[in-house]
């Protein structure tokens, strides 16, 4: 069963507030059921590092010499296929939101109010992107990257997560976006999509959810967003759409499902840290080998790295280890900013082992670049993610408007400070 955050988390009492186990500890995020589950941030932290190494290879390229030749090492392959972080993410999403119903239907747990359902989301998530939209859309502005009245439209559709369906492309304001839009379109369906979970039986729940998941996998497997797949509209539409993902999302199911019935207290074994040790490489090898295999194969080869990271032993506790889980428990915000930070410090270090082979002058990048992307996540974290993780934000911030109103009119004199009686 999920363990209570209170009880996941080290308590920091007694640590230095300047150390970095007592920063890491505060970077920890907050659920609004009290359920914290540290290997999910923990499989966050692999998603978000497939993603930031995919575009920090691709910015790596783009800074190459005059004349110089695209890398065609097996390393330089490997990154390329990289932006299957994605799925990783929707399979991840489709846990988080089966669960709360996986509960309510398998083990009698609460019932959903859709109402608070919807609110959460939009409470949770909204300010972050938007904030971020605004954010770089002021930074383009200033970069002479584009003019307000050419970016506004662009901006509004993002804002909407419609850029894909009004513009069929990627956001102009920030290209991560279009997967944001793909989530949006999964937390609407969901509470429908949840229904599996209203199957009794446990073999056909969990058949129904299976051959979907292959059915949509073999139709419309993920894609390597190149010019061949731009090129096919359809392709392209339904890759940018829940259309081309739903498969992920119902992998996500079947782990929910997994997690509740088949308690990992009961069920860890060390034979799933084998699966650990031997998948996620030759997954790395297959994706410069026979990368379209590994397409069409993608639902079930995510739902077994994933399964170790609740029932092997050591894998546990690798993706529940504090630094990796707080890390990829701030994955939102680093993937709404890391790509722009990428493009931005590029041109400053660009220069740096300019002449190095592909793999040396990542390594360099990588170094450069990785503590000053953390840091500007860090602070966009703190300052606005980690406070919408609060379910009563909202009232909160109310709240502390109306106390900045009042001081201001009792210094202003609109208001005596000792009201006398008539």
């Amino acid at each position: 069963m999920p363990q209570l955050s209170a009880m996941a988390q080290e308590s920091n009492a007694s640590l230095p507030p300047w150390s970095l186990r007592s920063v890491f500890l505060g970077l920890r995020r907050h659920t609004s059921s009290g359920l914290y589950i540290p290997e999910l941030d923990g499989l966050r932290f692999t998603a978000i590092f497939c993603v930031y190494l995919y575009h920090l290879s691709s910015d790596v390229v783009r800074h190459n010499p005059a004349g110089a030749a695209t890398p065609s090492t097996p390393f330089f392959l490997l990154t390329q296929s990289l932006n299957i972080g994605v799925p990783l993410f929707f399979v991840i999403s489709g846990m988080i939101l089966g669960l709360p119903f996986a509960r309510y239907w398998l083990l009698t747990g609460p019932k959903i109010s859709l109402k608070r359902y919807f609110l959460r989301r939009v409470t949770r998530l909204e300010p972050p992107y938007i904030g971020a939209l605004l954010l770089l859309f002021a930074l383009k502005y200033l970069g002479h990257r584009g003019t307000i009245a050419e970016m506004l439209p662009h901006l509004g559709a993002s804002a909407a997560y419609l850029h894909t369906f009004l513009y069929r492309d990627m956001s102009t304001i920030n290209p991560v976006a279009w997967s944001l839009e793909v989530e949006v379109q999964f937390y609407i369906l969901a509470p429908i999509l949840a229904l599996f979970f209203a199957v009794r039986l446990t073999w056909l729940r969990r058949m129904g959810i299976g051959a979907l998941i292959c059915a949509a996998a073999i139709s419309m497997p993920w894609v390597d967003m190149g010019p061949e797949a731009r090129a096919d509209s359809f392709v392209w539409m339904t890759h940018l759409s829940l259309a081309g993902n739903i498969q992920y999302f119902l992998t996500g199911f079947l782990l929910a499902d997994f997690y509740l019935l088949i308690p990992a207290e009961q069920h860890a074994h060390r034979r799933w840290d084998i699966v650990t040790m031997l998948g996620w490489p030759l997954l790395a090898v297959m994706l410069v080998l026979a990368p379209s295999a590994v397409y069409k194969a993608l639902p079930a080869i995510i739902l077994l790295l994933f399964i170790p990271a609740f029932y092997g032993i050591r894998t546990r506790r690798l993706f529940a280890n504090l630094f990796v889980a707080s890390i990829g428990g701030m994955c939102y915000t680093i993937y709404l900013l890391h790509n722009y930070a990428i493009a931005a410090l590029g041109f400053i270090t660009e220069r740096v082992g300019l002449s190095l082979p592909f793999e040396a002058r990542l390594l360099i990048q990588m170094l450069l670049m990785s503590p000053v992307v953390l840091g500007i996540s860090i602070l966009y974290f703190k300052l606005v993610e980690q406070p919408c993780m609060r379910s009563d934000w909202p009232m909160r911030f109310n709240l502390s408007i109306r106390r900045l109103l009042v001081e201001v009119s009792l210094r202003s004199g609109r208001i005596p400070a000792h009201p006398t009686k008539d």
